[in-house]
């Protein structure tokens, strides 16, 4: 495995090249002031930190509902995606089985892209976007990155979006933080009820937003994030907000300084770094051969939205390529327990089980003994804790280290090496059956079937290009000849389309 911590981002994935964890699943964990990696999924739910604050500044995180995966080696890379998609109106949940979420990106090479997270970019669905591009930007980069490059582009290109969409889509997500805030401003007064404070709802709001600033501050911001352009967005949208703020608090009396604040805030949730989870983000992994390489490669890279003044809301790119350093690799999107499942011999959570249980233990034989020493003193006490939690921290350093090199040498090498040399139909049907678990897995627990439907499944290579392997449509052909005509028709400029 791959340990790729680089802009922050925590993604695993498994590779020929070294060991290690990443983003989709799992993340850190510290006991005892040491790292354990591999051990919590990354996609938590922001918890309550007393008034409401983290639940929407981080933004609300749930898990993502689909299951993809890419399987490389040096002659092709597949790619699979499941079709269920999740739309939830108040507290009802409908899943749906026929969501695309694989396409050929570029019409003429062999580049691939996989959607997961939210359905659509700002308001526009994530096939619409997708054609768009392959349409207007058909051919050849030297490189996978630069693919991908274009398409962040073109996302906050006016080809794709106006000014007047990017202003009201960044509008529309307003109203969540303020009402969430209101919500913790009544809360706090009820608190303080029979009190002073009770009855100044203008002072419990500044002190309210002051306390979210500064929440904010501490949060991960877009590199490109600066004073500059919040200022800019401040200036832009000013009376844009004060409506918004106005509509959130009717018939309530708040300061200059609090509505101030509440600006400032709305700004600031901008900036932070999206997550996969969050509310309207999404994650892009793009896979394939730029014309200069000879080995595939993969680019992906998780983005919200675009910000009045055409500033991309974007985590920055991962790459992952396969070549004479790393023969193999398999990297898994959104849900992923069942792929570290298969590929480590056990189950995420049951290894975290396992460690947090071990440590457990240890500190309880520690306890136990120091509270039975006999004819010494509580200097002496003090000492031997300390010198037993030390010796506890090298006892899990090595538990894991083991249990690391078991999972390593019994399980995760010899499947890349058997992926390392697979023709391209056996790496379809590895890539169809990793998401297959997925699927299963969800169908027979009581949790939502939030993976299922048909299978789209692609294989890219050098020679044959971007070519199906399984892909679900519908309609049915034989009721669509001329629709299918059209398709097989050569036009003008390659074959924008003919495989979608």
């Amino acid at each position: 495995m791959v340990d790729d911590r680089s802009h922050g981002k925590n993604r695993t994935f498994f590779s020929t090249e070294k060991l290690a964890d990443d983003l989709c699943f799992p993340c850190q964990r510290h006991i005892n002031g040491m790292r354990f990696t591999g051990l919590t999924p990354a996609v938590l739910t922001c918890r309550d930190n007393g008034f409401g604050v983290k639940s929407f500044c981080a933004g609300q995180q749930s898990e993502p509902m689909t299951a993809e995966i890419a399987v490389m080696n040096k002659i092709a890379v597949a790619l699979a995606a499941d079709s269920a998609a999740t739309s939830q109106h108040g507290s009802s949940t409908k899943i749906y089985n026929s969501a695309d979420k694989l396409f050929q990106l570029d019409g003429s090479s062999p580049v691939g892209i996989m959607t997961y997270g939210a359905a659509e970019f700002m308001g526009i669905p994530w096939e619409t976007v997708i054609k768009l591009f392959r349409n207007n930007h058909t051919g050849p980069h030297t490189h996978l990155k630069l693919y991908g490059d274009d398409f962040l582009r073109f996302l906050k290109s006016p080809e794709l979006l106006t000014d007047d969409h990017i202003n009201q889509f960044f509008l529309s997500t307003a109203n969540a933080p303020l009402v969430s805030i209101r919500q913790a401003i009544y809360q706090r007064v009820k608190a303080n009820e029979g009190t002073p404070e009770a009855t100044d709802f203008a002072g419990t709001t500044e002190k309210v937003t002051v306390e979210v600033l500064n929440e904010l501050a501490s949060g991960q911001k877009l590199p490109w994030a600066s004073d500059q352009i919040s200022q800019d967005m401040m200036t832009q949208l000013d009376s844009q907000l004060e409506a918004e703020i106005s509509k959130a608090f009717a018939g309530e009396s708040i300061g200059i300084t609090a509505k101030q604040n509440l600006k400032q805030i709305i700004i600031l949730i901008g900036l932070l770094k999206p997550k996969v989870g969050e509310p309207n983000v999404a994650g892009l992994a793009i896979a394939g051969f730029g014309e200069a390489e000879l080995f595939p490669d993969m680019w992906s890279c998780i983005v919200r939205s675009v910000l009045p003044g055409r500033h991309l809301q974007s985590d920055p790119v991962e790459m992952g390529s396969v070549g004479l350093h790393c023969g193999a690799r398999i990297i898994p999107f959104a849900q992923a327990e069942m792929v570290h499942s298969f590929m480590r011999g056990i189950d995420p959570r049951v290894q975290e089980m396992v460690f947090g249980s071990f440590n457990a233990l240890l500190q309880k034989l520690v306890g136990h003994l120091s509270g039975h020493l006999q004819g010494v003193s509580p200097d002496q006490i003090t000492q031997f804790k300390t010198e037993a939690d030390a010796t506890v921290i090298k006892l899990l350093q090595a538990f894991q280290a083991e249990f690391e090199a078991n999972s390593l040498n019994n399980h995760i090498s010899p499947v890349l090496g058997a992926v390392g040399v697979l023709p391209k139909d056996e790496l379809a049907f590895m890539a169809e059956t990793l998401v297959a678990l997925t699927s299963f897995k969800r169908r027979m627990s009581r949790d939502a079937e939030t993976v299922g439907g048909a299978i789209d499944v692609a294989v890219i290579s050098k020679g044959d290009g971007f070519v199906w392997i399984k892909r679900k449509h519908y309609f049915d052909p034989a009721l669509n000849v001329r629709y299918m005509k059209r398709l097989s028709k050569p036009p003008d400029n390659a074959d924008k389309g003919t495989n979608d």
